[in-house]
């Protein structure tokens, strides 16, 4: 199943399984209830420091590498349509990186096709553009849809290892467009095409 949303331009989908670790964990305590009735209050002090406490290391762990502004962006090595193999890193080295999560049945990512093609001709020697498919759509429907809609740009396709990048990242819905700097650290997080002149001159 798949959500358009109109108001947010974002397309959401079903397949994505990002949780956030927090999440996670009040998951598995629920799976696991104990009656409240025969809690003392000591021990359900004991049992939510213990909640608090694996929360902040959890959080605590994630906050260096993630995907909020300010945050290193997390590494990826992907292979391309034609078969060469690109990571985050290699493309960093000639400038600013332009991840963009996206699939085939994304409205939205077709509707911004243009604005991303305009913007690698623009900023060609200093920006890569690294379009990410997450859809789960297999190789050729995904060169099929780069070939008729003119996709000027990098466009990697692994099929499950989009995916496991996609989670790194938190992608629930696309288009999600990160902007990463030279140095690794995510200057933008959205659903939209970032004004690229703040950044890059």
């Amino acid at each position: 199943m798949v959500l358009q949303n109109s108001m947010l331009g974002v397309t959401f989908h079903d397949e994505a399984k990002i949780k956030l670790s927090y999440d996670t964990l009040f998951f598995v305590l629920s799976k696991h209830p104990i009656e409240i009735g025969k809690m003392t209050e000591s021990f359900m002090k004991i049992r939510y420091s213990m909640i608090f406490i694996l929360c902040f290391v959890v959080l605590q762990a994630q906050a260096a590498v993630g995907y909020k502004v300010g945050n290193t962006a997390p590494e990826f090595k992907l292979k391309a349509l034609d078969g060469s193999t690109h990571s985050l890193t290699a493309l960093r080295e000639k400038g600013h990186v332009l991840v963009v999560f996206w699939a085939v049945e994304c409205v939205y990512c077709y509707a911004h096709i243009k604005e991303f093609n305009r913007a690698h001709d623009q900023f060609k020697n200093k920006l890569t553009i690294a379009a990410i498919n997450v859809g789960g759509e297999y190789k050729k429907e995904v060169a099929d849809y780069a070939k008729d809609n003119k996709l000027k740009y990098l466009v990697l396709s692994e099929r499950l290892n989009n995916l496991d990048v996609g989670e790194s990242y938190h992608v629930l819905g696309t288009p999600t467009v990160v902007l990463v700097s030279p140095k690794g650290k995510v200057l933008f997080y959205g659903h939209t095409v970032p004004d690229l002149n703040r950044w890059i001159k």
